[in-house]
This record gives C-alpha cells, sequence and structure tokens, in this order.
C-alpha cells in the first residue's frame, strides 16, 4: 500500500471536515493505561448459562424441551384451531392437593425447577408415578397447552375430516376404538390443511401419534379438543426432529455405554438404525405393560424424544451378555425380536434415567459430519436414504411377518401333533369298538337264533294242544254223527 494515502479516520462521526492533508498525521490519543475501574454491578443481573457440556443430561433435555414447547413451530396448530382457553386453575384442586409437589411444579409456569437445578427431583417425581388425576394438568402444562379448539368447531371439523377420508377413500384402521380412530382422522386433516405436501408429518410421526392416542384419550377428565391439542404437540415433537441425527446420538450412547456391544453388532452385519426406528414406532403399540408406558410417555413430555436415547443404551447394556453370546442371524432376530422389545421394565427407566450421555458432543460430532458432507450430490443423496428408508421399513415388516408366520407354524405343527396322537387314539378305540361290536353281533346271532328255536318250540307245543283240543272236537262231532246216523237208520227201518 502507498504510504503518500491517508489512512481512513477510524470514527466516521468523528472524522474532520478539513482537507486531508499529505503530512503524516498523529495517532489517534489511546486511553490511559491506568484506566479507572468499571462501575460496580451490584444489584445488576448477571447471564449465567443454565447449561453446558459438563451439565447433567436430564438438565439438558428438560430446558431444551421447555424451550421447543415454546416455539412458534411448536404451537402453529394451537393458533390456528385454537379459541377457548385452558382452564388449569379450578381443574387443579379437585385433581391434586396444594401441599403435593405436583401442584407446585404445575403452577410453576416460570419452569423454575430447571433453573434451580432440581431437574433429577422431577425424575424421580416421574418415576415414582405422577398422580393419575394429575397427569393431565401435567401435560397441559409441560406442553405449554394455553388453548383448544371450541366443542361446536370441533365437531364441525370432525365432520369435515371424514367426509375428506371418505373423498380420498382412506379408511382409518377398523381395530381401533372409536375415539382414537375420531381424534386420527382430525388430526391428519388438520395436519394436511394447515402444512404444505412438504411439511406434512411422515410415516414415523403418524404411527409415533397413533401409538401414544390411546394413552391421551384415557387420561382422565380431558376432552377430545385438549386431547387434540396436546396430539398436535406431540406431532409436531416427532416432526421437527432429525431422524437421522436420532439414530446417530443412539448409536453413539450404546457405544459409550458399553462399545462392546456396538463393535460386535457392527462386525455381525446387522443394521440397529432400524431398532431405533422401530422402539419409536411400536413400543407404544406393543405389549409392554401400560403403567412402564405411561411412564415413558411421561418422561419424554418433560425431556422430549431424546429420552429414547438413554432408553436404549439402557436397554442394550441389559442385554449385553445375550447379545455378544448371539451372532449372525440369531444376534439380528434377537434385536429385532418381541421379547427383546417386550424386555422394556420399569428398572430399565431407573436405569436409564441414571444414564449419562454426552449429548451435546453428540450433536456436534453429526453435524461436523453433515458439513464435511456437503457436496452436489445431495439430492441424489437423499433420494438413496429415502429409497433406503422405505426398503427398511419393508424389510421390517417382512421380519415381523416372517416371526408370525414361524409363530403359526409352531402352533400348527403343535396341533398337528396333538391331532396326530388323537388320531391314533381314535383309530385304535375304533378298532376295539368294531371288534366288540362284531362280538356283539355274534352274541346277538346266538341269542336270536336261540330265541327264535324256544319261540318255534313254544308255538309248535300250542299247535300241538290246538290240534289234539281239534282232534277231540273232530272226535266228538263224528261220536255225534254216528249217533245221528243210527237214529235215522232207526227211523228208516220203522
Amino acid at each position: 500500500m502507498s504510504t503518500e494515502k491517508s489512512p481512513e479516520p477510524a470514527d466516521p462521526i468523528s472524522a474532520p471536515t478539513t482537507p486531508v492533508s499529505h503530512t503524516p498525521q498523529t495517532p489517534p490519543d489511546l486511553p490511559p493505561k491506568n484506566a479507572p475501574p468499571l462501575p460496580p454491578r451490584d444489584g445488576k443481573p448477571n447471564f449465567k448459562p443454565i447449561y453446558n457440556m459438563k451439565s447433567l443430561t436430564a438438565t439438558i433435555l428438560t430446558f431444551r424441551q421447555s424451550e421447543l414447547y415454546g416455539s412458534p413451530g411448536m404451537n402453529m396448530y394451537g393458533d390456528i384451531f385454537a379459541s377457548t382457553p385452558v382452564e388449569m386453575e379450578s381443574r387443579l384442586a379437585t385433581a391434586v392437593s396444594d401441599s403435593s409437589e405436583w401442584a407446585s411444579i404445575i403452577r410453576d409456569y416460570s419452569d423454575e425447577y430447571i433453573r434451580t437445578n432440581r431437574v433429577h427431583e422431577i425424575e424421580q417425581l416421574v418415576l415414582k408415578g405422577i398422580p393419575a388425576s394429575a397427569r393431565p394438568l401435567v401435560y397441559l402444562k409441560t406442553m405449554r397447552v394455553r388453548s383448544h379448539i371450541e366443542n361446536v368447531s370441533y365437531h364441525s371439523v370432525v365432520k369435515r375430516a371424514k367426509s375428506a377420508q371418505w373423498e380420498n377413500a382412506c379408511a382409518v384402521e377398523s381395530s381401533l376404538p372409536e375415539d382414537v380412530a375420531e381424534l386420527l382422522q382430525v388430526y391428519e386433516y388438520c395436519v394436511k390443511e394447515v402444512n404444505t405436501a412438504a411439511q406434512e408429518p411422515d410415516v414415523t410421526t403418524k404411527k409415533f401419534v397413533n401409538g401414544v392416542l390411546p394413552f391421551l384419550v384415557n387420561l382422565p377428565g380431558l376432552g377430545k379438543p385438549e386431547v387434540l391439542a396436546l396430539v398436535f404437540k406431540f406431532g409436531a415433537l416427532v416432526n421437527r426432529a432429525s431422524k437421522d441425527e436420532f439414530y446417530y446420538k443412539c448409536s453413539r450412547a450404546v457405544e459409550d455405554a458399553d462399545g462392546d456391544v456396538l463393535l460386535h453388532i457392527s462386525k455381525q452385519g446387522v443394521d440397529i438404525s432400524e431398532f431405533y426406528k422401530g422402539i419409536l414406532l411400536d413400543l407404544f403399540s406393543s405389549g409392554v405393560e401400560q403403567e412402564v408406558l405411561l411412564c415413558i410417555l411421561d418422561l419424554i413430555v418433560f425431556e422430549g424424544i431424546d429420552f429414547f436415547v438413554r432408553l436404549i443404551a439402557a436397554l442394550f447394556s441389559e442385554h449385553s451378555a445375550k447379545i455378544l453370546e448371539a451372532k449372525d442371524d440369531e444376534l439380528s432376530n434377537y434385536i429385532f425380536s418381541d421379547k427383546f422389545l417386550l424386555s422394556v421394565s420399569h428398572d430399565t427407566i431407573c436405569k436409564a434415567t441414571d444414564t449419562e450421555i454426552s449429548l451435546i458432543k453428540y450433536e456436534n460430532e453429526f453435524q461436523l459430519m453433515s458439513a464435511n458432507a456437503i457436496s452436489g450430490n445431495d439430492n441424489e443423496l437423499s433420494n438413496l436414504k429415502d429409497a433406503n428408508e422405505d426398503l427398511m421399513l419393508r424389510i421390517s415388516d417382512i421380519r415381523k411377518r416372517i416371526e408370525n408366520l414361524k409363530k403359526t407354524q409352531t402352533e400348527i405343527l403343535s396341533q398337528s401333533e396333538e391331532y396326530t396322537q388323537r388320531l391314533v387314539a381314535a383309530q385304535k378305540e375304533k378298532k376295539d369298538l368294531s371288534d366288540l361290536a362284531q362280538e356283539l353281533q355274534a352274541k346277538y346271532a346266538h341269542l336270536t337264533m336261540k330265541e327264535n328255536l324256544n319261540n318255534t318250540i313254544q308255538a309248535n307245543k300250542e299247535i300241538s294242544s290246538e290240534n289234539a283240543d281239534l282232534e277231540a272236537q273232530i272226535e266228538e262231532i263224528t261220536k255225534k254223527v254216528e249217533g245221528k246216523k243210527q237214529k235215522l237208520e232207526k227211523i228208516s227201518n220203522a
């Protein structure tokens, strides 16, 4: 740079208005080295982050979830369809006593329990069990449901939803209870009415909503409009989650919990990302105990979908011994079996809440990998991911069908053995009965012949007796005729 050009002023506001001289200028006045101290900040709030990378996992999840529930994207449906405010205080008086800890949690609209690091206490309360009467209010408050659709408007939406599904020939599963089917229809209709095609919830979201709906419908004291408001929240919760990032965090959590387990699974060529998706979709519609599923749902309300990351890490840690023993198809069949999923228990949940994961570290790793993977083949990669996801879903369905067919085959073989044994017994019984019948027939024939002979002898006796009587009568008549002949001869001779 030429030294003849004068430097630009540091501050345009204080720039000199006189022509710039080509003579060297003195540097601006610098502040003295011994500057006076800054004024005290007494009484002024100091910003202190609520969590960092070393914070407890529960604190990170709960704070994030609280912030997420307040975001515009989570309240989009409520802002459009809701018009009636949710009444909390009057219901709280009858739902739980004022001295209860849940009453203070429901009234804590500033989430003070997060800021005062009482999240672990909340976890312990959830593990002990939320009172059934308080659970609806806990859900409404924690998920920040402030209003719901008016009853009249709700019934109008129900009619439009049923009409739309009839026009599109989209039938709801007949096995669903009536209330669940109705709310599912309304939810899908509202989502399609509000969102663009690119923003519609995917299959994962719909299946998750389908799984949690029966639990929400059975919450005491909630009307269908309020249940619908909760469904909107759960649907948005899953729809906004990055599925690839979720699967990555699950694998990293399993690896940190027990690296040998994930290494063994990888060596056997088992893709457990489908299990991560399966537990998200199928857990609430599985045969796991209802109380266990309710506890998991409670923790999801407070900690979000990432609670599944802790649950999966705890589940694989529980079954580490069995996993390390199995190989190839045996390992794959075991992980994807109903037995593995149904083993989720209250102890698993307790272990999950004690599991600390490096959540922020996992997310940074995933974002770094995603940034490094950006290239001109993004669209092709996205299409391949979609195709792979569809194929994996089909493989999962086929595996379930194979499992069901195996069960059916086992039942058929068991029934076949039973029927074979019964057939052999029946054939033996038939032979015995046939032999007995022949024997009885022979006896009957013999008895019949003897009886006929006796009857013939008796008949002969009767006939002989009758013949004797007839002979006596004939003899008597003959005598009478002879007597009359003699009389007639006497008369004739006379």
